[in-house]
Formats: structure tokens, C-alpha cells, sequence
């Protein structure tokens, strides 16, 4: 089975060399399609489906690209831009929150320790997620400019991209590579790894 790749073949090329190679092909079809219909009524699971090899993970953004799309968010030609721009990039970097979990997240969700201002968490409903110290300014910022309604403004939940619309008019740079939210997530979680911190306690911040 190791050698030929299926029982079919292993068959034909151990019990079947007497037979031209028309018949053994005949014989190996024939086996097959007897094996494809025992597997479907086996009482046993088949095995599973292989994992796609065509996904990959995107390396993280080094500091200056991240710094880059920063600037550029805030340098966006209208208000709307600048808050989609600039909520993605903060709460991307920020937070390492996936494009699901950026919709809803609110003023309300951040929260800032009394006792050290540097402190700052987001509150999801499956976990709580640490801010990096770096980030945690710009966030308070976004915060204070828009303390009602989703961080990153309003989006259509109904959509296959609820934030196509705005998000496709925010302009990046030409010098910085394409801008996507699951390498930032990566970013943070690259950031994260490089700190003292248990594995279970990254598994369990990043919601993985």
C-alpha cells in the first residue's frame, strides 16, 4: 500500500502481473469503484479530509509598514476614511482582533486600568484581549472621538463585506505593501509572542 499509493494498485502490481496491461487496467477500475462504494456504506468514518495546502500565513508587517499605514490613516481625505482607517489599524495592530470582531467593538468595550493608564483591555464576549503599550494613546484617542457607535463606524451587517464600501475608498500608499487586516492581526500576535508570556496565556488572548 506504501509502495503503489492504493489497495487497487498494490493489487494489480502484486497478484495481477499474468494479466496485459489492458485487463490489469480494467481490473484496477473495477477495484476501485467497488472500494468507493464499500466506503460510502462502511459503519466506519472514513478518514479525514487532508488540510489545504493552498493557505498560508501572512508574515508580519515590520514596524515601519505598520507606522506607515498609521500615517496614512490619519492622513485620509475625509472623516469617514480617517475613522475606518484608523480604527482598522489600531485595533489590528493594537489588539490583534480578527475583521469579525472589529464591526462591534465600542468605546464601551475598551477599559483602562485606574491605577496605570497604560493598562488598557478590550472586553470581547470571548475573551479579554490586551492592548500593546504602544498603541494604547491612539486608542484612547479614537475612543474620545467617537464614544458612541462601532470604533471603525457604522457598516452594514447584512453584507458579504460590511466594510467593503468604506474600506475600498481608504487610499494607501503606493510604497507599502497591500494593506490586510490578517496581517496586522499577525503583527500583534508576533509582538505578543516576543514577551514574557505562557503559550496557554497567548492561546487564550488571541481567542485561538
Amino acid at each position: 500500500y506504501a509502495i503503489y499509493g492504493t489497495p487497487a494498485e498494490s493489487l494489480c502490481a502484486t497478484q495481477a502481473k499474468h494479466m496485459s496491461s489492458e485487463a490489469r487496467s480494467t481490473a484496477r477500475s473495477r477495484l476501485r469503484k467497488v472500494g468507493r462504494a464499500c466506503t460510502k456504506k462502511a459503519p466506519w468514518r472514513p478518514e479525514p479530509t487532508p488540510f489545504a495546502n493552498n493557505h498560508t500565513l501572512q508574515p508580519p508587517y515590520a514596524a515601519e509598514e505598520v507606522e506607515g499605514f498609521w500615517r496614512a490613516a490619519v492622513a485620509q481625505c475625509t472623516e469617514r476614511r480617517r475613522q475606518t482607517a484608523r480604527g482598522l489599524v489600531v485595533l489590528g495592530a493594537g489588539a490583534g482582533l480578527t475583521p469579525g470582531e472589529v464591526l462591534g467593538v465600542t468605546a464601551a468595550h475598551v477599559r483602562v486600568h485606574p491605577g496605570d493608564s497604560r493598562l488598557v483591555v478590550i472586553l470581547l464576549p470571548s475573551r479579554t484581549v490586551p492592548v500593546l503599550t504602544a498603541w494604547t494613546q491612539r486608542l484612547g484617542d479614537l475612543c474620545t472621538d467617537y464614544p458612541d457607535g462601532p470604533l471603525v463606524g457604522p457598516s452594514n451587517p447584512k453584507a458579504k463585506d460590511p466594510l467593503g464600501s468604506a474600506r475600498s475608498k481608504i487610499v494607501w500608499p503606493s510604497h507599502l505593501p497591500t494593506f490586510r487586516s490578517s496581517r496586522l492581526r499577525t503583527t500583534w500576535m508576533a509582538n505578543v509572542l516576543a514577551q514574557d508570556v505562557r503559550v496557554s496565556e497567548f492561546m487564550e488572548m488571541a481567542g485561538t
